[in-house]
């Protein structure tokens, strides 16, 4: 009884205390940057590795696994790979005026601006797939293509330099 008459006393302090809290919060979380740091692990099953036999396990040829894993993960092939895959993600679920998880709209605008025609119509709008195929089909290696100068050039979020910034490494001495 004492705590609802309490509660029914206190009701509009309640409520503009909880709208002004609320406005403070999106006011401030607004200027909050888009960046994220993110951990990932690769099981590759290569630690546990046995011989049929029975025998123990060489950690030389374990080790030299781990370091060829990571060199493939670095290696210029692979980031290329990546960088044709962000474009089509970006281009493929990008939207003009909505960020999203997979491009923020002022950065899909710039990419619109910058993009041609010609591969503007690669995309296909409802599978990624197919625009990444699309892209990687369009790749020449000349100065004038657009998606081989993506990645070759300082552009943000698709360039070998930009890819680079990504860290690889083993964990431990795992």
């Amino acid at each position: 009884l004492f705590i609802s008459q309490f509660l029914y006393r206190i009701r509009y302090w309640l409520l503009w205390g909880t709208l002004f809290v609320t406005g403070l919060v999106i006011y401030f979380t607004q200027f909050l940057p888009y960046s994220y740091t993110v951990e990932g692990s690769l099981f590759a099953g290569v630690t546990t590795a046995t011989s049929i036999t029975g025998s123990s396990v060489n950690y030389s040829a374990v080790t030299s696994t781990f370091d060829n894993l990571i060199n493939l993960a670095q290696s210029r092939g692979t980031l290329e790979k990546v960088s044709i895959r962000l474009l089509a993600n970006a281009l493929t679920y990008g939207e003009e005026w909505k960020d999203n998880h997979y491009i923020q709209a002022k950065h899909y605008r710039q990419l619109l601006s910058m993009t041609p025609k010609e591969v503007l119509v690669l995309v296909d709008r409802k599978d990624v797939n197919k625009t990444a195929d699309a892209l990687a089909n369009y790749r020449k290696e000349y100065g004038d293509n657009f998606v081989y100068s993506m990645f070759n050039r300082p552009i943000p979020f698709y360039s070998a330099s930009a890819l680079e910034t990504v860290i690889v490494k083993r964990k431990g001495a795992s």
